[in-house]
């Protein structure tokens, strides 16, 4: 059975770049707009990894990893945050409040599939 894996960015061409990729490597793919959607998916979809975004509107991808951290139901998916601000105060405050890994925009394919294999194996 196809891993799922939920994309939250509200960057349209992120989507799709993250998604091409992620489907060569034979992931089912799940996507929302913003942090309140993507917590609606998380619940209802319950994928193998999160890849979050930071800044979007709504609600802020470090708002959703929060929110999602503590739902019982959803709390111990991994979260990989996929963001353009890069600075060592996001990649601190996505850790701790539960995110799994950080890689910063401009970014590889094989990063993001090196990653989210390393992250959806300790699923």
């Amino acid at each position: 059975m196809k891993k799922k894996i939920l994309i939250v960015d509200d960057q349209i061409s992120v989507v799709k770049i993250v998604s091409d990729v992620l489907k060569k490597g034979e992931y089912e793919i799940i996507t929302a707009a913003n942090g309140q959607l993507g917590i609606e998916s998380a619940i209802a979809n319950k994928p193998d990894l999160i890849i979050m975004d930071i800044m979007m509107p709504v609600k802020t991808g470090l708002e959703a990893i929060k929110e999602i951290k503590q739902i019982d139901s959803v709390k111990s998916i991994p979260i990989l945050v996929l963001t353009a601000k890069g600075g060592g105060n996001d990649l601190d405050s996505a850790l701790s409040l539960g995110a799994s890994g950080f890689l910063a925009k401009p970014f590889s394919p094989r990063a993001i599939l090196d990653e989210v294999s390393r992250l959806i194996e300790t699923v």
